[in-house]
């Protein structure tokens, strides 16, 4: 997947959180906020991606509220379920009621309330309740009503399974099913999905939206799970000098250690040239201080304690090197006379 880079994408992010907050926050007092806005929220946050640390009261408020009612509705129950996942409580009471509606409800209703449920469920939860092999022939009842994206969906997100989509592209028509063809399908079809992001990104980023329903909870897992680098001027100022730095390293610092590291060597194995300890002394300063160039990347600054100042290895380094050949210049005199 291709990392999307630009703030528009957090933009949307941030403007479909904006509302998830907002029914975190009021679902008690506002009656515009649906059912189903709360399920979604409740399975972003099952999901990993939206971590508002309230949404767990709701959840114990939502529960507690549930149970005081006689007759729950379809939507209702729905949301209790994700609910009672949520906080912990009996998975089966609800489970049974939803599966009772499935079972009596028409063609229609019936392939809706199986769609509301995927978000909600994964394999765990359907081998704890035993309810796996039930689970599979909704999907394939999904099949054969046409919703293939959907049951593909389920397949990856439920099962884990690695599908091989034999879906034609040009067939995608809407917002809906683009979102889900980008939920299971991987790298190997990115060719296939270049043309399509031309015609629904702009979409998605232009889309005006009152509630958090099934398509903004596809958006949103969408947004999310593709990740989304964002570089402030300085960030990409510091990127761009650790990779300089490192290729300098590599194509630099290494064989000029290597080379003086060699020319020790064979200056204290010949034994006819007189060389004095202090010339040794130079060449290995320098050795050491192109090491700490080279290593500068991958070491830590040292704090002086005078004024807190920062300074790295490699600043260090760098004086090693000029030093020797300041004194094998004869400057290094020189300079201290001219310094008062």
């Amino acid at each position: 997947m291709v990392p999307m880079m630009d703030k528009i994408y957090i933009d949307k992010i941030n403007e479909i959180e904006k509302r998830m907050n907002y029914v975190v926050d009021n679902w008690e007092f506002d009656p515009q906020i649906s059912n189903q806005e709360i399920r979604f929220v409740l399975c972003a946050y099952i999901h990993g991606f939206y971590k508002n640390k309230k949404v767990k009261k709701l959840a114990e408020s939502y529960s507690q509220k549930i149970k005081e009612r006689r007759r729950l509705d379809s939507e209702t129950i729905l949301t209790a379920l994700v609910s009672a996942l949520i906080v912990g409580e009996d998975l089966l009471i609800y489970w049974n009621k939803l599966k009772n509606r499935i079972e009596k409800s028409p063609i229609t209703e019936k392939s809706n309330l199986i769609i509301q449920l995927l978000p909600i469920l994964n394999f765990n939860i359907l081998k704890k309740i035993g309810e796996l092999e039930y689970f599979k022939s909704l999907l394939e009842y999904l099949r054969t009503q046409g919703e293939e994206l959907i049951y593909y969906w389920a397949c990856k997100q439920i099962f884990l399974e690695k599908i091989n989509v034999n879906i034609d592209t040009s067939k995608i028509k809407n917002l809906k099913e683009y979102l889900l063809w980008e939920l299971i399908t991987s790298e190997e079809y990115e060719n296939q999905k270049e043309s399509l992001r031309e015609k629904f990104i702009p979409e998605i980023l232009n889309y005006k939206f009152e509630r958090f329903d099934l398509v903004v909870f596809l958006m949103y897992l969408f947004l999310k799970k593709n990740r989304i680098y964002i570089f402030t001027e300085s960030e990409l100022n510091r990127i761009i000098k650790k990779e300089v730095m490192l290729r300098i390293n590599k194509k630099v610092w290494f064989p000029v250690l290597s080379s003086l590291l060699f020319l020790l060597i064979k200056l204290w194995s010949i034994e006819s040239i007189k060389i004095t300890y202090e010339t040794h002394g130079q060449i290995l300063m320098i050795i050491v201080g192109t090491s700490f160039l080279y290593f500068e990347e991958r070491l830590p600054p040292i704090e002086l304690p005078v004024k807190r100042i920062k300074i790295t290895l490699g600043q260090i380094g760098e004086f090693m090197i000029v030093v020797p050949i300041l004194k094998a210049l004869g400057l290094v005199s020189l300079i201290t006379r001219m310094i008062p």
